[in-house]
């Protein structure tokens, strides 16, 4: 940046700061005037500590910019770095991205919460299933008994002349494999013990665990799930009758409209002051794509479906979802294949 009115070749762009590094300085309930951002940044091939400030002096928002010694943390001052810039902004250059969720450990925070802050409890039920699956494998783990007699041992004479009878080991084999003592004639020498690994009951508390945090998250009872042979997984498809997560989807979307309007005012707002460029006033509007979320084999499966119902042109299946323009997707259709297509689509209908 220059001193002068206006810096035309100046660079804007929007910088993402995680929770830990936001610092408010002034808020009420609902806004946030005045606020800090701290990270770590290179300047001259040093990596500095820095703070930089957005506060109001003057009716205008001033950007107060601080580096520290990464190793001493003292305040130290750099060449080409301005501790205080006027950009002449009315408006915030900074917005604050919350969900909607209240923020329960500090209501009069302007920080918001994680839309996990009310599951912990449902996590600590996921936690504990697990642990008792994993523990249950290691307890369930085959176990055999050999008996003394079977092992290859060897005798010593100790100093006070006692013997001592030494049984080797079993190498990798020393966690499964135990040695026992004889016991009544007739008795099996080699006895093999395993316990019940209630893979049935665990994968039922797991399950059990994931649905209790779906709903504490607002994506509604099944959302997360569990199955012995495939693993975690979500939800095929995000259905839309499903009331609890279209909700919880609709009220992020308000709070993060708002977010995004604001921080788009700013940066036309630091386009006109600092560029000098006529960025016109206008009002700033967000539409959210609501579709329904589906993964990509869902939406191929759908597709074929069409295809084949003659609703969607086999053409226009390759040039969706093999990124080929129309006249290549007719092109690479074969003529049978549209026939067989054609000819399912009139057994359709």
């Amino acid at each position: 940046m220059t001193d002068n009115i206006f810096t035309p070749d100046a660079e804007l762009r929007i910088v993402r700061y995680d929770a830990t590094q936001i610092l408010p300085l002034t808020w009420s309930a609902d806004d946030c005037t005045q606020c800090a951002f701290v990270g770590r940044v290179e300047v001259g091939g040093r990596d500095y500590d820095q703070c930089q400030a957005h506060v109001l002096l003057g009716g205008t928002y001033h950007i107060l910019t601080q580096l520290f010694d990464t190793k001493t943390h003292k305040q130290v001052a750099v060449e080409g770095i301005s501790a205080d810039m006027d950009t002449r902004c009315t408006r915030p250059l900074f917005s604050l991205v919350r969900p909607a969720v209240s923020n329960r450990y500090y209501g009069y925070c302007a920080m918001g919460a994680s839309v996990y802050a009310k599951a912990v409890g449902a996590m600590k039920v996921v936690d504990e299933a697990v642990t008792s699956l994993l523990d249950h494998i290691r307890v369930g783990r085959p176990r055999t008994f050999v008996d003394k007699t079977l092992i290859e041992s060897k005798s010593e004479k100790g100093p006070d002349g006692s013997m001592t009878k030494t049984y080797y080991a079993f190498g990798e084999a020393d966690d499964t494999i135990f040695s026992m003592n004889p016991g009544d004639e007739g008795a099996s020498k080699i006895q093999t013990s395993q316990s019940d690994l209630k893979a049935d009951e665990n994968a039922s508390a797991i399950n059990t665990g994931l649905r209790l945090l779906s709903i504490a998250c607002g994506f509604g009872n099944g959302y997360f799930s569990w199955e012995a042979h495939t693993g975690l997984k979500t939800a095929k498809e995000v259905a839309a009758d499903n009331s609890q997560l279209m909700r919880s989807i609709h009220s992020h979307e308000n709070a993060l409209r708002k977010s995004i309007v604001r921080l788009v005012n700013g940066m036309a707002d630091a386009c006109r002051n600092i560029k000098g460029e006529a960025v016109p006033y206008g009002d700033v509007t967000v539409d959210f794509d609501d579709s329904i979320i589906s993964d990509t084999q869902s939406a191929r499966e759908m597709a074929m479906s069409e295809v084949g119902a003659g609703i969607m042109a086999p053409w226009e299946y390759r040039r969706r979802f093999y990124g080929e323009t129309s006249n290549e997707a007719k092109a690479n259709v074969p003529e049978q294949q549209g026939g067989a297509f054609d000819m399912l689509g009139d057994g359709l209908a």
